[in-house]
């Protein structure tokens, strides 16, 4: 303790004041960002701002397309707030910065997105789509085989782009994997999300609804509820891609491969399935059916994804990272 501290009598102002809190008050915890709910504070806030546009459009100016903006929310919305969710769990110990998760959202997404609409434009045009659209009108349908092949196509360019962006990275644990792979997966579905909900605007009567708002308002919850599938399948795949980048053997290039050839094959289960001939199924009955095929599908993935996380955790008492991530 100083003189000078010895001539106040102010406890804000004397060195030693924050080694013994003033008695009755217990010290408050340092809150990080807006905290670990933060997610859902985000995620209502563009909904209700969404919501808002979507009834402005609607209603109000009468027009006959959804606005940018509206779009951009409505497809944005759980991603960034998810994504909050990630950037929040990450420690000085992951040796991951904010800045590389958001590289790999944004850009790392946009170029997935665009890799994959020339993949599936391609195994479309082999299916035997023809451009323009032979009905005025409606889109270019995707073919049976092109929505085989989806997983194929887009489950190869989201791991490509966590291959880039996970070049310098030192730290390539699976733990690390989790995050980037995650992060390059909800860029994806975001942008994908905003193409669905344009179609869906435009096209009310060939998604069988009756109004663009009821349309679009549908399919996002929907997209919302069962939109699992990219982020947890690139998530999945990082990790076996960082195992075969720390050590490239042949077990590791099987695995990798193995997981591959595997999460594909769900995705394009996923897609192909509303080509399926159910034989004589009431239309209710086999939505429904689609519904719980798609429901474990997606159920599947997130379990697979805790499942690796839950293996990968820091130990929150030591701040140490478990044997499963540390480095090799």
């Amino acid at each position: 303790m100083t003189d000078a501290d010895i001539l106040t009598d102010d406890p804000a102002i004397r060195s030693d004041a924050s080694e013994t809190p003033p008695r009755g008050r217990r010290p408050r915890k340092a809150r990080k960002w807006l905290g670990p709910w933060g997610g859902l504070v985000i995620l209502a806030g563009f909904a209700v701002v969404w919501l808002y546009l979507l009834c402005f459009d609607s209603f109000v100016l009468k027009s006959q397309g959804v606005s940018l903006t509206a779009l951009v929310l409505g497809g944005f919305a759980l991603a960034s707030a998810v994504l909050y969710a990630i950037a929040y769990r990450v420690r000085p110990e992951d040796g991951l910065s904010v800045s590389r998760l958001l590289l790999a959202f944004l850009v790392g997404g946009v170029i997935a997105t665009v890799l994959a609409q020339a993949g599936d434009w391609f195994t479309n045009v082999l299916g035997g789509a023809h451009y323009p659209s032979p009905l005025p009108g409606l889109p270019v349908g995707p073919t049976g085989l092109s929505s085989a092949l989806a997983g194929v196509v887009e489950e190869f360019v989201k791991v490509f782009m966590v291959f880039i962006i996970s070049i310098r990275l030192a730290n390539r644990s699976p733990r690390n994997a989790l995050f980037i792979g995650g992060a390059v997966g909800l860029g994806f579905g975001a942008i994908e999300d905003m193409s669905y909900e344009l179609r869906a605007w435009d096209y009310p009567d060939y998604l069988h609804h009756v109004t663009p708002l009821w349309s679009i308002v549908k399919l996002t919850g929907e997209r919302d509820l069962f939109g699992w599938l990219h982020p947890t399948f690139t998530a999945l795949l990082a990790v076996a891609l960082f195992a075969m980048m720390r050590q490239p053997r042949v077990k590791t290039i099987l695995a990798f491969v193995g997981l591959y050839l595997l999460l594909a094959a769900a995705h394009g289960l996923y897609d192909y399935i509303d080509f399926v001939n159910f034989g004589h199924l009431s239309a209710s009955t086999m939505a429904n059916v689609l519904l719980v095929i798609r429901g474990v599908i997606n159920i599947g993935g997130i379990v697979a994804w805790f499942l690796v996380a839950r293996r990968n955790r820091i130990r929150p008492a030591s701040g140490i990272v478990t044997p499963d991530v540390a480095l090799t």
